[in-house]
């Protein structure tokens, strides 16, 4: 069975221990886009593969496609917020959201696959949850349920919002 392996952002290097014995040849190549492809001997399952490492692995298809965009402008980060999330993030008096907002807001892209990243998310949307929407009926809150905004806000970018810079 062929495998495909992704580093995973803020894993280690391409060093991979090959008791499994992935690269025979010790020949580690990867692509412009960070995936390796190898042939896989373990008896293993890709899940299998990769518990307890920085990659995720996962069974080889002809023609994969490499996943969505990962990486989009600041612009569009706060586009994926809602006015009123907006709004109550800048007049908040918490300085962990507003310490938040500045590493965003100064930040030369967005990495949606980034741990601080959703951490912190996590934390203003919770806050958000305590939050009066603006203009809203009263008693209603500016974010109502946190893993599913935090999901929508982390989707994979869309062309339009690709970060295009240096990294």
């Amino acid at each position: 069975m062929r495998i495909l392996i992704r580093k995973r952002v803020g894993g280690s290097q391409w060093v991979y221990p090959d008791n499994l014995l992935l690269f025979p040849n010790g020949e580690e190549h990867p692509t412009d886009e960070g995936l390796l492809i190898c042939e896989n001997h373990s008896g293993k399952t890709a899940a299998e593969l990769s518990v307890g490492f920085d990659y995720t692995i996962q069974e080889y298809v002809e023609h994969f496609v490499p996943s969505g965009i990962k990486f989009i402008t600041v612009r569009a980060l706060k586009q994926r917020l809602t006015m009123e999330e907006r709004h109550a993030v800048r007049h908040t008096d918490d300085l962990y959201i507003e310490d938040i907002y500045d590493d965003v807001v100064s930040s030369s892209y967005i990495d949606l696959e980034s741990p601080d990243l959703a951490a912190g998310l996590e934390y203003v949307l919770a806050h958000l949850t305590s939050v009066q929407k603006v203009g809203g009926v009263n008693g209603v809150k500016t974010v109502e349920d946190v893993p599913a905004r935090l999901l929508a806000i982390l989707a994979d970018g869309t062309e339009s919002e690709k970060y295009n810079g240096f990294m």
